[in-house]
């Protein structure tokens, strides 16, 4: 992913990496950062896989499951709605582009936190409490781990 532009949703772990993602030419992807500035996109093997980890990343922004984004790279609801729009864009499967258009709607909505969750939830094939998305933490903290 050449002339990427990061935006994360918060620390993996206190004073850690940020987790968020990249958006370049080619589309979006997982990225983590550390404190120097540098950043790591995560490759994805999969069009499901990346599209695992984008669905990851907005359930967490919304369930505001990581804290102290860095300033300035802080995602935005925009900056979500974009990302979800390009996934709905890129979807080859009719099904899951229409869930997934359904969650950036309601993003775009400005829907509450809890609905959203669910929505984003469906589109990617899971079901989950509203307030408690462990296994998106789970999925996030495990990218990380293998990218080191």
């Amino acid at each position: 992913m050449a002339e990427s532009a990061a935006s994360a949703i918060g620390r993996l772990f206190s004073d850690g990496p940020w987790v968020g993602f990249a958006r370049g030419g080619d589309g979006y992807a997982l990225a983590f950062g550390d404190r120097g500035g540098g950043m790591r996109v995560a490759p994805a093997p999969t069009r499901t896989e990346l599209r695992d980890d984008l669905l990851a990343i907005a359930i967490c922004f919304f369930d505001e499951a990581f804290a102290d984004a860095p300033a300035d790279l802080e995602a935005t609801h925009a900056e979500i709605g974009e990302m979800l729009r390009w996934l709905v864009e890129s979807e080859p499967d009719p099904a899951s582009a229409r869930l997934l258009h359904e969650a950036a709607d309601a993003v775009d909505d400005g829907l509450p936190g809890d609905v959203v969750i669910a929505r984003l939830a469906a589109a990617g094939g899971h079901e989950t409490d509203a307030g408690a998305p462990a296994e998106p933490i789970t999925r996030l903290t495990e990218r990380y781990r293998r990218l080191q």
